[in-house]
């Protein structure tokens, strides 16, 4: 897979995000891992649900450019929790046209949802 063609995915991806359009463009078999605590969530439902109340949480958010390579991903970004900034990648694994598997990494669950 091209660099091109995961970009266009993971740009279809987060146009998704909070949309009924996010079932279309990740795997039925998605797979969200907390890194840090080895949580996983998957399954389309399960990871919107979980993803959804993620970007709930999460304020004054800024990410940098993504990174692409050959299908993968990588976003880095901050995002406020009280008094802190609470940096955090997300390493996403694109097959086809399909977003397969996420891994974040940092404690930014922790900081911003309960019993994250």
């Amino acid at each position: 897979m091209s660099e091109a063609e995961t970009r266009q995915v993971i740009e279809r991806y987060f146009d998704a995000l909070g949309t009924d359009g996010f079932d279309r463009i990740v795997d039925t078999e998605v797979t969200w891992t907390v890194v840090e605590t080895g949580r996983t969530v998957i399954g389309v439902t399960e990871v919107r649900r979980h993803l959804d109340a993620l970007h709930a949480a999460m304020a004054d958010t800024a990410t940098r450019p993504l990174i692409v390579g050959e299908a993968s991903a990588v976003l880095e970004g901050d995002a406020a929790a009280g008094a802190e900034r609470i940096p955090f990648c997300v390493v996403y694994e694109v097959r086809g046209a399909s977003v397969v598997a996420m891994r974040l990494y940092g404690r930014l669950e922790g900081a911003v949802l309960p019993g994250g």
